[in-house]
């Protein structure tokens, strides 16, 4: 019965691996899982993958778990982001960033106490290596074809000219091939691999830079340049391969040299892009000043998960580059302080720290148990390319928001999951027995967490879908049934709220039934979604917009300088301002918010230019 339960958990043990490895790779290929319903699948399979975990507890003789430090840090930082999402003024984004950090956290447990044996680093590794080398190709096709799909789906048209692969943005892309590229080096030269596996590795690699060239991301490349040379200083130390370190810096420089060759324009401007100082600087240092001056509104505790793009309008400045929408701070560390403030980056910071200090403590162990100048076993190849590939990744992290896309935060994870299960060879000291009653308690604990997030992912997918359907509707009606599917799956949602207000509103404008009960409905929603989300100027503005409607303007006012307060250097706000006061007949005082208004947004800006034109018209003709 003994030998029975042993093959059992075997086979669960490889079954976990081919887990890890589908949630790995279907979470790249779909968008990077960063849509609500891919990451729902996502979430599924993690969850399937505790269910395993908790099965192979339970028949295991002596049950126990691995539990270094980081563990505690992880279960901290949980906690802590619950805490802060229960009380953060906008619930929708805080809870779905909770759920987010709810399953990157199983997940982490996980795989570091079901896959710490060396066969799992080094499939993982040979299954990682091919989904880049895969990823990258179709990177290079984008650049060389000017392909603006990824899949089926448009990618943004700034990007069309840049290789994303599977991601819609290039610049994670590059973060995600940065993580791995040092750990398909590493094992090309020191892992204990046959001929073809390494000949397969080293190949990646190679693809892997191709990949990381044709992103044209100028923080994705600076990020693996110097994971390139702390990796090439790591080996340029054993005597035995300072000749193929030299031979791929050699093959590294030469292959620059022919990219630069051909795609000179393109390397030129984006590279002088960087450079631009004045009006013309890079957006990302003015999110970045942004950035620390909300921090320093709540440097403690910050504003709650997920909320930068909530807060940032009030901080916005006024020119031309700032008018989009953000999403991120494009500074994971700025973008971490404004949501969990410097207590949760303190957190973070430890846990990282100790993380990859287990990773350092298992390779001083085995340098100890073989000879010093050998990666013999593979175990310090992966340790030294896993290693390596965080800290290019933390790198990178300094001009974009990485850990935000799931498929880099879920692979990232893995293999510092991973890394610290190597501590085991280091010490036996964070194994933790289990006894019954004890394997009880966790047992229900993860059921009850795994279903908790389960539930979110459910109904945060539907929630997604119905909005896609009501964006697809061809018929106002249809619309209407969808987004209302969607307000019951998330009634927290304050833009789907927005949108059924939106959709009353411009009924009412076109005077289809009762348009003044059809505004009275709008400015309902419009009133529900600000009591969601009292920091969106956006619904202010079109509840302001039907008291004007109905002519109430001295109703309407102060919606508009409360959206004003919110949102001061928005060129949409300011013409909405202009608006109302066109609306009031005060033609002269609407023309300065057109004209303010058209200074920040002179290429799109049609409503602005239209209504300025008419201000002067009439203003010339009142008598």
């Amino acid at each position: 019965m003994q030998v029975d339960i042993q093959r059992m958990d075997e086979v669960l043990e490889k079954v976990c691996l081919a887990l890890l490895c589908l949630i790995l790779v279907f979470s790249t290929l779909a968008f990077g899982a960063v849509r609500a319903t891919e990451f729902a699948v996502a979430t599924g399979l993690v969850l399937l993958a505790l269910v395993l975990w908790l099965v192979r507890l339970w028949i295991a003789p002596n049950p126990r778990l691995l539990w270094p430090p980081v563990c505690w840090l992880t279960l901290l930082f949980g906690g802590y982001a619950l805490v802060r999402a229960h009380f953060a003024p906008v619930q929708h984004e805080a809870q779905e960033e909770v759920l987010r950090v709810g399953v990157y956290a199983l997940f982490f447990l996980w795989a570091l106490n079901n896959l710490y044996r060396q066969e799992a680093s080094r499939w993982v590794t040979l299954c990682l290596s091919l989904l880049a080398v895969g990823v990258s190709l179709y990177a290079m096709v984008q650049f060389v074809t000017g392909d603006t799909m990824v899949w089926h789906l448009f990618k943004p048209a700034t990007y069309a000219q840049r290789g994303s692969g599977t991601f819609a943005y290039p610049n994670h892309l590059a973060g995600f091939l940065t993580l791995l590229l040092p750990l398909a080096i590493t094992f090309t030269l020191a892992g204990r691999l046959n001929y073809p596996t390494r000949i397969i590795t080293g190949y990646a690699a190679l693809i892997m830079l191709g990949g990381i060239a044709v992103t044209l991301s100028r923080g994705g490349w600076l990020a693996a340049f110097v994971a390139l040379v702390l990796l090439a200083a790591a080996l340029f130390a054993m005597r035995q391969y300072r000749i193929p370190v030299l031979v791929i810096l050699i093959v590294i420089f030469l292959g620059g040299i022919w990219f630069y060759g051909q795609a000179q324009e393109k390397i030129k401007r984006r590279v002088a892009a960087a450079f631009d100082r004045g009006h013309d600087r890079d957006p990302r240092w003015r999110l970045w000043e942004a950035g620390i001056q909300l921090w320093q509104d709540s440097p403690w505790w910050g504003h709650g998960p997920a909320h930068f793009d909530l807060v940032y309008p009030k901080y916005r400045q006024p020119v031309n580059h700032t008018q989009l929408r953000p999403n991120f701070a494009l500074n994971e560390y700025v973008n971490t302080l404004v949501d969990y403030g410097a207590a949760g980056v303190g957190i973070l910071t430890l846990a990282v720290a100790l993380g990859l200090g287990g990773g350092w403590r298992a390779w001083r162990a085995l340098s100890h148990s073989i000879h010093q100048e050998e990666l013999r076993g593979g175990k310090r190849a992966f340790l030294m390319g896993a290693g390596i590939g965080w800290i290019g990744l933390l790198l990178a992290c300094v001009t974009d928001f990485h850990f935000h896309l799931p498929a880099i935060a879920l692979t990232a994870f893995a293999l510092l999951a991973l890394m610290c299960g190597h501590l085991r060879f280091a010490t036996e000291r964070y194994w933790v027995p289990l006894s019954r009653p004890t394997l009880f308690f966790f047992s229900l604990s993860l059921l009850m967490v795994g279903g908790f997030l389960g539930v979110r992912a459910w109904r945060s997918a539907e929630h997604a879908y119905w909005q896609r359907q009501a964006d697809r509707a061809e018929s106002g009606a249809v619309q209407l049934a969808a987004l209302h599917r969607a307000w019951e799956a998330q009634p927290l949602s304050h833009w789907v709220a927005h949108q059924i207000g939106e959709y009353h509103r411009r009924k009412s404008w076109r005077q289809e039934g009762d348009y003044i009960n059809q505004a009275r409905t709008a400015m309902e929603w419009f009133q529900r979604a600000i009591e969601l989300n009292p920091m969106d100027s956006y619904a202010l503005i079109r509840l302001g917009m039907c008291h004007d409607w109905l002519g109430e303007h001295d109703l309407a006012e102060p919606y508009f300088l409360r959206a004003l307060e919110l949102d001061p250097n928005n060129y949409y706000t300011l013409a909405n301002m202009g608006w109302h006061y066109f609306q009031r007949r005060q033609y002269r005082r609407s023309k300065v918010w057109f004209a303010a208004s058209i200074r920040l947004n002179w290429w799109d800006n049609p409503t602005a230019y239209a209504y300025y034109r008419a201000a002067e018209r009439l203003w010339h003709e009142k008598p």
